[in-house]
């Protein structure tokens, strides 16, 4: 829900998915035709040791809200299962990342 709604924001607030580059020696603003937007999906290695990966949901700011969660489901999938391509990566526009910490926190109990 929240991926998606970051979304739909960002069509009302395109500044939002705004970056900067260089042109001609100059910064100059960049706002992307479409959004790709990056999901933070945390995994656990063959060894133990937990990564993070930004994987991108192409063009979403096109999708239905059930094509949304079909696209989002399909990328965690394929995180976990160690299918992703470089092509997953490329391109992201505006990422989201996880709040909760993917090992318990000692602190909270949680």
């Amino acid at each position: 829900m929240l991926g998606y709604a970051l979304v739909q924001a960002v069509k009302k607030f395109p500044n939002m998915n705004r970056h900067y580059t260089e042109v001609d020696g100059k910064p100059t603003a960049v706002t992307p035709a479409h959004t790709n937007l990056g999901l933070a999906i945390d995994l656990q290695g063959k060894d133990g040791k937990r990564s993070l990966v930004v994987a991108g949901i192409k063009r979403c700011d096109e999708l239905r809200f059930a094509e949304f969660v079909s696209a989002y489901e399909d990328i965690v999938r394929r995180a976990r299962d160690g299918k992703l391509t470089a092509e997953d990566f490329a391109g992201v526009t505006i990422s989201l990342t996880n709040p909760v910490p993917s090992v318990p926190c000692t602190r909270c109990r949680g």
